[in-house]
């Protein structure tokens, strides 16, 4: 009987194994998060600047058919990514315009280092913020 008693004590994982098995659990998802929340935040601004080039093109499309740019976004018929909020405006004189992405607010996408991204129609790129790098301006884009 007293072996069988042994045997049975022997099965099973004691709550200090447990513990340890949370605590590599946690730093495992504490290091993993960050990475994969900062990888879709750079998927989405791909998205962003895929349509904003979409738009780009079939403006200077429109502007070589009838000499004047669209309207706005919508115009153009380009899909909008649900993370942003992406607009182009024109000048009075319909001889320039600006796409504008901004991030929609209560999105993972509002915390992104890039922010508000800008494309004229001569090509320039901007973003929100001027203090960025050459290098990291080249990484938003």
């Amino acid at each position: 009987m007293n072996g069988f008693i042994n045997t049975m004590k022997n099965k099973g994982f004691t709550l200090i194994e447990m513990l340890i098995v949370i605590a590599i659990i946690g730093i495992l998802v504490g290091i993993a998060l960050p990475s994969y929340q900062a990888h879709i935040r750079k998927s989405n601004r791909l998205d962003a600047k895929m349509a904003m080039t979409k738009m780009s093109l079939i403006a200077e499309r429109q502007y070589a058919r009838q000499n004047s740019y669209p309207s706005s976004a919508i115009a153009t018929g380009v899909e909008i990514p649900s993370t942003y909020e992406i607009t182009l405006t024109r000048d009075p004189n319909e001889k320039e315009y600006e796409i504008k992405a901004t991030p929609k607010a209560r999105t993972n996408q509002a915390s992104d280092e890039c922010g508000i991204m800008r494309l004229t129609q001569s090509g320039l790129i901007k973003v929100k913020d001027t203090s960025l790098l050459d290098a990291d301006i080249r990484e938003c884009w």
